[in-house]
């Protein structure tokens, strides 16, 4: 998951793909930013250890961010609705819709 700030990229790896996303709760890790122009970036990544595709794409608002959970509004094409990101140890998350 790439959350566009400004001209960086603040990037989560997801362990579900978007169509599992929208119901129960998916582990999040951040990983570093990246700059914008992986946006729309597909292809090998870390020196051909993996792929990246392209399988959502929207609009988010930060509703509310504390030092220990962000509310994000999404608005994609198959993710939409408000979810939680909470903090769950260093650089670990989850990410949960909000019921």
């Amino acid at each position: 998951m790439m959350l566009q700030a400004g001209s960086v990229l603040i990037t989560y790896r997801i362990d579900k793909p978007p169509e599992e996303m929208i119901s129960g709760t998916s582990e999040a890790q951040r990983i570093a930013d990246h700059d914008i122009k992986f946006l729309s970036y597909e292809g090998p990544v870390n020196k051909g250890l993996g792929d990246v595709a392209m399988c959502e794409r929207g609009k988010y608002t930060i509703v509310e961010e504390t030092s220990q959970f962000t509310r994000i509004e999404f608005c994609g094409n198959i993710i939409s609705g408000r979810f939680v990101l909470k903090l769950a140890g260093d650089d670990k998350y989850t990410l949960e819709r909000e019921k």
